[in-house]
């Protein structure tokens, strides 16, 4: 047995909304015994249901799921908090014996903060934006760069003197917290070597045909639609959650947009496809420069010769057996 099947593995499930992640991921959790971890970054939220495709109790049933519906409004949460949640239960969860996780989701940059790590920008001040502003504006970028030089030599080798948003922006950063942004993105490469060095992982992604796609969603979105999803979002509103980010996710937003009447019931479904559908390009486009994703194609067609492809990338795990 090699150094990484004493590891907990982790199985990542991801790709394009409706795909069927969601379904692949609790099929994986029955047959490893594993736990499933959530990374849709809008079904972290409660109250924002019917529109998310978030798993019902006939899925949850089935594996313990982890991170759905546990932010309530008005509160929001970043990369950064996600990651901090999906830490805290892995290392929990390995500390009671749990061997193995499907993260599941399409929301690429928490994924990619999860697993590779974040640069933590400090919180710039507004004084210290104008003070930097006004440096620049009575003493030009090449004075700024020879402070930034003078704070951070290895990181101002790396920026024209004449890249005065660069400059400017270095700055700010040097004046608001790490004493070395070089020092800064080294710590950050070093997240996801730890990472790794914790866990087994494996990645699958999924996708279909485009056409085949669309006609998903749009039988998915029709189907929401008639579960009241319009409902929902009004009832959100009256609440006086009408700004709070969620609701400004695909499909939520263009619900809010007719009941703005800025478009009509009509024109309602054929919108919310349409961008459904965008989203669902900007993950395939995401998703596809990670070379370690195993992806799959037309999955509904045939679950079974999916899942015997997913146990041959996944054979390492039959060792924890």
């Amino acid at each position: 047995m090699d150094a990484s099947s004493k590891l907990a593995q982790i199985i990542f499930v991801v790709g394009p909304t409706a795909t069927g992640k969601s379904d692949l991921a609790v099929s994986l959790a029955e047959h490893y015994r594993a736990e499933v971890i959530n990374a849709d970054s809008i079904q972290f939220y409660n109250q924002i249901e019917v529109g998310t495709a978030k798993p019902g109790p006939e899925l949850t049933s089935r594996a313990t799921h982890h991170l759905l519906s546990f932010v309530d409004p008005p509160q929001t949460l970043s990369a950064g908090d996600f990651t901090r949640a999906a830490e805290k239960v892995l290392a929990e969860r390995t500390a009671v014996g749990v061997r193995r996780f499907i993260i599941v989701g399409g929301s690429g940059f928490y994924l990619q903060a999860l697993e590779k790590g974040m640069i933590l920008a400090p919180n710039i001040t507004e004084k210290i934006r104008e003070q930097v502003k006004l440096k620049f504006e009575t003493e030009g970028s090449e004075k700024l760069w020879i402070e930034v030089e003078k704070r951070d030599p290895e990181y101002a080798l790396k920026v024209s003197k004449q890249d005065s948003y660069r400059v400017q922006r270095a700055l700010e950063i040097l004046l608001s917290g790490p004493t070395s942004i070089s020092e800064a993105k080294r710590d950050f490469a070093s997240q996801e070597s730890s990472f790794r060095k914790n866990y087994d992982i494996q990645k699958i992604a999924l996708d279909f045909d485009r056409d085949f796609l669309r006609n998903r969603i749009l039988r998915r979105t029709e189907q929401m639609l008639a579960n009241q999803w319009i409902e929902e979002v009004a009832h959100l509103r009256t609440l006086g959650f009408t700004d709070w980010p969620p609701l400004k996710s695909v499909g939520y937003f263009e619900i809010g947009e007719f009941l703005d009447s800025r478009i009509k019931r009509s024109e309602l479904a054929d919108k919310i496809v349409t961008s459904t559908q965008q989203l669902a390009k900007k993950q395939r486009t995401w998703f596809k420069r990670d070379q370690e994703n195993h992806w799959i194609l037309n999955a509904e067609s045939n679950p079974k010769l999916v899942f015997d492809e997913a146990k041959k990338w996944l054979g390492r795990a039959t060792e924890l057996d």
